[in-house]
């Protein structure tokens, strides 16, 4: 099982859709800590025993990594996200929180909620503003209540649709080649107990 540790959102009133995707904060040291407290012994253990894209693979040691930062005064707050790639079923009790357009497990094309205003405002860009107004205007109102798809095919369309912007402009989003790498993952909340 593939695990991300992220840090829940931060909620806003204003907010209809708060991001919930790979793009978010993994657990830190707490410095204001010393090294043998509890959520630091966890920040350890992740820091030792997570690959280049953060993913852990112990479900109960995730479980206590997170019970250990809600500990703090004033707590912070983690979710254990099971990631899994297409063709892939999750293996722990959880719930889908949709499908997000994913470098690695840690970046997204979808963090901003495909809201494409700086690059609207960069003349350098013209010639893509009506592709980019097509994609935001097609696909921002697909996103959920996660600000992730609620569908795999939907995310592959619409990633497929930001590479073809990509190849018409470079670096529109990433580095020239970066985008390739890109890819639709599923994202599904474990439960808690």
């Amino acid at each position: 099982m593939n695990l991300l540790i992220l840090k829940y959102p931060e909620i806003s009133d204003k907010q209809n859709i708060i991001y919930r995707g790979t793009s978010r904060s993994t657990p830190y040291h707490c410095d204001h800590m010393p090294n043998t407290h509890d959520a630091n012994q966890a920040f350890i253990w992740f820091i030792e025993n997570s690959d280049e894209s953060t993913i852990v693979h112990d479900l109960q040691r995730a479980k206590e990594l997170v019970a250990s930062y809600q500990k703090l005064n004033p707590p912070h707050y983690f979710e254990i996200i099971e990631i899994c790639r297409f063709g892939s079923e999750p293996t722990v009790d959880s719930k889908l929180l949709g499908y997000d357009l994913s470098l690695h497990a840690y970046s997204s094309l979808l963090e901003r909620g495909l809201n494409f205003k700086e690059q609207s405002n960069d003349k350098s860009l013209s010639h893509v503003h009506p592709l980019l107004k097509l994609i935001q205007s097609q696909f921002q109102p697909l996103l959920n209540k996660n600000g992730l798809f609620s569908d795999f095919s939907t995310a592959k369309w619409c990633l497929d649709c930001m590479i073809l912007a990509q190849q018409i402009h470079p670096n529109l989003w990433e580095h020239e080649n970066c985008l390739d790498f890109f890819e639709v993952v599923s994202l599904y909340l474990v439960s808690p107990n």
